[in-house]
């Protein structure tokens, strides 16, 4: 059994780079915290939506299915599809936050101002960050706002890790409340900017 260090390294090195770096541009701290957070769940949760067998029985016949078009599908498409099939086992980045984040959690409710609203932020500005796409980018959050969500999703992720070396809640909740109450006043004086 892996010790929790071995087990989420990269997931504490991106929050330390993230927290104690020196990063000129929001977004780029934003994407390493999400990337950390979705990292936490793989290494958590080993789950998949399908089990190893039936997958692997789902794959073969998607292949065949994308075989019978033969040479009306371009070389390039078929290899793009072949990679992708690897990953269709997986969950999503909306299934992950639901699992990490849950809707009755009233400390990070107290965090976040609206845990539906939080996951659907995330995830929508990590798709627009990642991808471009222009159907996210109305969704994506930016400026001001997004410099709120990275500073909620910091201590969320901080928490996670914390309960995962078996910190006691109550020790994790409090240091929850005092970062809610820090991260509102910044947010104020970068609004007004006073």
């Amino acid at each position: 059994m892996r010790s929790s260090l071995d087990q989420f390294e990269s997931v504490y090195d991106l929050y330390f780079a993230t927290v104690y770096g020196h990063y000129r541009y929001l977004q780029n701290r934003f994407l390493n915290i999400a990337q950390a957070i979705q990292s936490f769940h793989r290494r958590k949760d080993q789950g998949t939506l399908l089990s190893k067998a039936e997958f692997r029985a789902l794959k073969a016949e998607m292949k065949g299915c994308m075989q019978a078009f033969g040479d009306r599908i371009h070389p390039d498409i078929f290899e793009t599809l072949e990679s992708r099939l690897q990953f269709f086992n997986e969950y999503t980045l909306r299934e992950r936050l639901v699992a990490l984040f849950p809707d009755d959690d009233q400390v990070l409710e107290g965090l976040t101002g609206g845990i539906p609203a939080f996951r659907d932020d995330i995830r929508h500005t990590r798709n627009y960050l990642t991808h471009y796409s222009v159907g996210e980018e109305r969704k994506a959050t930016e400026g001001t706002a997004l410099l709120r969500l990275t500073m909620r999703m910091q201590p969320a992720l901080c928490r996670l890790l914390l309960q995962e070396l078996g910190i006691p809640d109550e020790l994790t909740d409090a240091w929850i409340k005092r970062q809610a109450r820090r991260i509102d006043p910044i947010g104020s004086v970068w609004e007004t900017g006073e």
